[in-house]
């Protein structure tokens, strides 16, 4: 298996013998594991299916509007029922 250090940063990089500068790669979440129960989503993803940005997201939970769970210092993310919720509580729909 190759290391994450060694990922080429793009096909004409490859070609020269260069590396990514960065240690990890980040890695995107599919939009559709809302659909799973109990599941923890980013909130790159949740601004995605709202289509708000990260800091609007934020917002919301200093008013109240989305409940958040913290993971550690750099890890918030949201249940897929509250994603749900909140989804519905911006389109309008009753909860």
């Amino acid at each position: 298996m190759e290391a994450l250090h060694n990922v080429p940063t793009s096909p004409l990089a490859a070609e020269r013998g260069e590396v990514a500068k960065r240690k990890y790669t980040r890695v995107g979440q599919p939009t559709d594991v809302i659909n799973i129960p109990g599941a923890l989503l980013k909130l790159e993803t949740l601004a995605k299916l709202s289509g708000e940005s990260i800091a609007t997201l934020y917002r919301a939970v200093k008013r109240g509007d989305l409940v958040v769970s913290k993971r550690g210092a750099r890890c918030t993310r949201v249940t897929s029922e509250n994603a749900k919720a909140y989804l519905q509580r911006l389109a309008g729909t009753p909860v």
